[in-house]
């Protein structure tokens, strides 16, 4: 694994990405940006908590301030659920690699996985195997 590419001023987009979670109503939120820190684009899933227009003041402030990261509002977009982050819809597994055999062959196989980030900080990744005819 490499080190995460840091900027100018020092952030790297994890930390960009982190400090844009901890803010209210933020679910999800990826930052695009070139070598030499100029930011292209920022994505924000966001509960209906805040509004959109000030998710967006949130996001420029603590940048700023907390990374001296300047970022122009018309690169942030702002999409908003009114699911909360249990109840969006679960993708389906990214990965399906083998078909699934008959029970009679004993062997372990692998079905998908599925990673998903939560606001607090947390990751939770979800791995489909099966055994003896069973999933789990």
């Amino acid at each position: 694994m490499t080190a995460p590419e840091e900027y100018p001023s020092g952030w790297t987009i994890e930390d960009a990405e982190r400090l844009m979670l901890s803010l209210k109503g933020v679910i999800s939120a990826r930052l695009v940006a070139r070598p030499g820190g100029h930011v292209d684009e920022v994505h924000l899933l966001t509960t209906h908590e805040v509004t959109a227009k000030q998710t967006v003041r949130n996001v420029e402030s603590a940048l700023l301030a907390h990374l001296d990261l300047a970022v122009d509002h018309r690169k942030i977009s702002v999409a908003q659920t009114k699911d909360l982050p249990g109840d969006l819809p679960k993708a389906e597994p990214l990965v399906r690699l083998l078909p699934q055999p008959p029970a009679r062959e004993r062997r372990l196989l692998f079905h998908g996985h599925h990673v998903e980030t939560q606001r607090s900080h947390k990751v939770t990744h979800r791995v489909e195997i099966e055994w003896s005819g069973k999933c789990y």
